[in-house]
Parts: C-alpha cells; sequence; structure tokens
C-alpha cells in the first residue's frame, strides 16, 4: 500500500497539486503551516534582484477527504542594468486543493481532485511592473497573479507484489484576467494534462521508476483576438529510490521537449512559427535524507539543467542560446514539540546563458541562494 500511495502522490503533485497525507479512517487531522523565504540572484550585467515570501497554508484530512488551502505575503524586487528597481508587494494567489480518494473497493485505487486558483495576487501590471515576471530558475514565484482557474483531475492506481502504477487526466479551465494596463481581458488558454508512474521494486532497499508527463494548451486571447498558442509539452523520466535504515536516496534523469509554438500574425491570425523556439531540457535530480534520530532528519539535494539552444540561427531575434544551472542545498528538520516541526534550510545556484533575445550580444551568469524557515503544526 505505501508504493501505490508513493505514486498516487507524485501524480497529484504533477497534475493538480494535492497533497496527499496517510491517516486512519477515523481520523480528523489539521495541519497549518507557515514559515519564511528568501531568494536573491546576482548577474555579472551588474543585474540583481530579490523576493522573499512568507507561505500560509490550512491543511485538513479525514477519512477519505483532504483538503488544502494555500496562499503567501510576498515582496518581489529586481534592478536591471541601467534602469530604476521595480518592486511590488502583494498577496499571492490562493490556491484551494481538495481530493477524495476510493481505496481497496475496486479493482484499481481512485483519487478525484478538484483544485481552484482563487485571484487573490496582483493583476492589471503597469508597464515597469512587468519586468517582475521573472526566470523560475531564479526565484521561488513567478506569477504574481492569474485569473479564476478551475482543475479537476483523476487518478487511477494499482499495485502488485512489487510493482504501483498509477494514471492522471486533468483539465485546467483558466479564467481570464487584465495581465497588464495594455493587455486587458486576458484570456490564457485551458490545458489539457495526463502523467503516468510506474514503480517496481527489484531488490529489497532498490526501487525504480519510470513516469511520464504530457500536456496540451489552448489559444491565448487578448480581447477575443487569439495572439498565441504554447507548443505541446512531453517529459518523460527514469529514477531510482534506495532506501536502507536511516538513509534514502533518490536520482531521477528526465528529459523535456516542447513542439512549436504558434504566434499572433500581422495580417491576423496565429501561426505555427518557422522554427522551434524551445530548446530541449534535460534534468538530473538528486536527493538524501538521513534520519539522525527519531526527532532531526538531515536533507541534502544536488540538480543539474541543462537547456539546448533553440533551432533558430544565432543572431535572429528569437533565438534562444543554451542554458546550464547546477543548485546545491541542505536542510535539517527536527521535531520541536509532539505537534510541532520545525525545518531550515539553504540553496546556492550558479546560471550560465547563453545569447538570448534578452541579452542578444553576451552571455551571463547568474549566482544566487535561497534559504527558508518552515513550522509546521499538526493537530
Amino acid at each position: 500500500m505505501k508504493a501505490i500511495k508513493i505514486v498516487i502522490g507524485i501524480l497529484c503533485a504533477a497534475s493538480a497539486f494535492i497533497t496527499v497525507r496517510p491517516a486512519s479512517a477515523a481520523d480528523l487531522e489539521y495541519t497549518l503551516n507557515t514559515g519564511f523565504h528568501f531568494d536573491l540572484w546576482r548577474s555579472d550585467a551588474d543585474e540583481n534582484g530579490f523576493q522573499f515570501h512568507t507561505p500560509i497554508e490550512v491543511a485538513g484530512r479525514y477519512d477519505a477527504f483532504s483538503m488544502r488551502v494555500l496562499s503567501a505575503v510576498m515582496y518581489t524586487e529586481t534592478s536591471p542594468a541601467g534602469r530604476d528597481d521595480v518592486s511590488v508587494s502583494n498577496f499571492a494567489d490562493t490556491k484551494v486543493n481538495a481530493s477524495y480518494e476510493i481505496i481497496g473497493r475496486f479493482p484499481v485505487d481512485i483519487l478525484i481532485g478538484l483544485d481552484l486558483n482563487l485571484p487573490t495576487g496582483k493583476t492589471r501590471l503597469k508597464a515597469d511592473e512587468l519586468l517582475l515576471y521573472l526566470d523560475p530558475d531564479l526565484i521561488s514565484i513567478t506569477q504574481l497573479g492569474q485569473g479564476f482557474n478551475v482543475n479537476p483531475t483523476l487518478i487511477l492506481g494499482r499495485e502488485g507484489e512489487r510493482w504501483a502504477a498509477g494514471l492522471g487526466v486533468g483539465y485546467v479551465w483558466r479564467g481570464s484576467y487584465d495581465y497588464s494596463t495594455e493587455a486587458e481581458d486576458y484570456d490564457p488558454g485551458d490545458i489539457f494534462t495526463l502523467s503516468a508512474e510506474v514503480h517496481y521494486l527489484f531488490a529489497a532497499a532498490f526501487q525504480a521508476r519510470l513516469f511520464a508527463q504530457y500536456a496540451d494548451y489552448g489559444e491565448d486571447t487578448v480581447r477575443d483576438a487569439a495572439f498565441y498558442k504554447e507548443g505541446d509539452f512531453m517529459m518523460v523520466g527514469v529514477g531510482l529510490i534506495h532506501s536502507a535504515g536511516p538513509w534514502e536516496t533518490a536520482l531521477s534523469l528526465s528529459s523535456i521537449q516542447r513542439a512549436k509554438s504558434r504566434f499572433e500574425e500581422p495580417s491576423g491570425g496565429i501561426l505555427k512559427e518557422e522554427a522551434n523556439s524551445h530548446g530541449d531540457e534535460w534534468v538530473a535530480d538528486l536527493s538524501c535524507r538521513y534520519t539522525l534520530d527519531p526527532r532531526t532528519t538531515l536533507k541534502g539535494l544536488a540538480q543539474f539543467l541543462w537547456i539546448d539552444a533553440n533551432d533558430y540561427p544565432r543572431g535572429e531575434d528569437p533565438y534562444v542560446g543554451e542554458r546550464q544551472k547546477f543548485a546545491l542545498g541542505f536542510a535539517i528538520a527536527r521535531q520541536i514539540l509532539p505537534n510541532l516541526t520545525g525545518e531550515v534550510g539553504v540553496k546556492g545556484f550558479i546560471v550560465d546563458d547563453d545569447e538570448t533575445w534578452y541579452h542578444p550580444t553576451s552571455g551571463r551568469r547568474y549566482r544566487g541562494l535561497s534559504a527558508a524557515a518552515i513550522l509546521t503544526a499538526t493537530f
């Protein structure tokens, strides 16, 4: 049963951001989560920025039903080279996640989920505030605000003596909002997602995993006029999990490909681009957990990201060169009281960029760090 819950949990995280917390049938459990998270970055071209946010999360579970509400208070600032600083303080959008699981009653286990994005964040940005839509490889929260989104999901899972498998499907209805003062009534296209995960226990301490995810995007419109359609997304990966005594280590390698996108044409309508503006991506993740004692856990992580240059010739406006990122982090979690756990961690990273439309004459090197302190109370 543990293996199938791991598979279902991974599929939920990939397609619906649902948290599944094991509990006995009669338990009523509440979890409160808050803390402080800080991101800081700087480039070798005298650009820099930072962001801090305080998450506010309330989660509950009763029998087979789980629910979570998550938001954050955040402050973001960036200092572009040769321009004035830009900053904004705001609430993030509020995420509401609910799920109901049906275990052991049918040939497959079932999890039904419904996720909502409530537009409590900041939209209708001014021209300079658009610079705050920063790179996700530099800061944690890149979306200051969106519209009202609805995401139902269905996940099916089954396990045998040495294996477990799951299949998830979801659809995101994304509501319209004023993206900026110049792009009012922006309606992002809906998203269809399909996810799959297979685990196989081939030795007492070793578990292999195979996973995949596909996403199909609808057309984005502004004032009912189509102007963009993101290319299909496809990710496949393999992984290995080792558990022995106080150690648990997980290694994964995944590949991401994106199809050609469609862009607005001056003559009207949207057409598929001549070449692919997305380069193929490779991601390697290594994470370790060590149980120091019954109350203390040490965690470590390392990640390497490699994005190929896109298919446009170097020197053309749509050209985006190669990117490499290496990140290394460490955290310690400790049970402070019977119902209170604390965790502190730090992560550093380096990002090397080739030329892009943003800096067409030279590459960039970014350095940064993230630090976090988290408190989790369970009742």
